[in-house]
């Protein structure tokens, strides 16, 4: 339960970047969560795997401003977007946090980028229901929904014996621009 935000090298204006621009822009994988607790499991996880080059952990709270701050033994310092792609699994669990989530969503999204939002229904996270308000009200954010019970025919019902996910549950996966 998280968010992770990516700075990727890509293609811009229909050209490659140069091997010099590379070297000099890389590529920024964050590892997000708010309960420190989590973000040094993250950063032991990423050292674990030697992955500490290619990712970062970073405690962010949508309610503490734009920013993340690293996780003990970590040494990515204070990292601010924009990014071109955002990744969030249940970050919802009550009205003001679809609010706070779509800012911080809206405020470090690059022009052009990608978010992902993956909720469970209101039955089972509180405030989910205010999320798609919230995007309409934030500034510049482009909005639709897939309810992946519909997109993988009824088969998510198998994910109760890895993850939180719980009989009668229904997932939406939201993708915002």
């Amino acid at each position: 339960d998280g968010l992770v935000a990516a700075k990727l090298q890509s293609m811009r204006l229909g050209c490659s970047p140069s091997s010099s621009q590379m070297a000099t822009s890389p590529s920024t994988v964050l590892l997000t969560d708010f309960n420190e607790v989590v973000v040094d499991n993250l950063v032991g996880n990423l050292k674990l795997n030697d992955l500490h080059g290619i990712a970062k952990a970073c405690k962010f709270d949508f309610y503490g401003g734009d920013s993340a701050q690293c996780g003990v033994g970590s040494t990515c310092g204070k990292v601010n977007g924009p990014f071109d792609v955002i990744l969030a699994s249940d970050v919802i669990c009550q009205p003001e946090d679809a609010f706070a989530l779509a800012g911080s969503i809206a405020s470090s999204l690059r022009v052009g980028g990608t978010a992902i939002v993956v909720c469970a229904d209101s039955k089972h996270r509180f405030g989910v229901e205010k999320f798609e308000e919230a995007c309409r009200v934030a500034p510049s954010l482009s909005l639709s929904r897939t309810v992946l019970d519909d997109f993988y025919g009824g088969m998510l019902s198998s994910m109760a014996k890895t993850t939180g996910f719980v009989e009668g549950m229904a997932l939406t996966m939201y993708r915002i621009e």
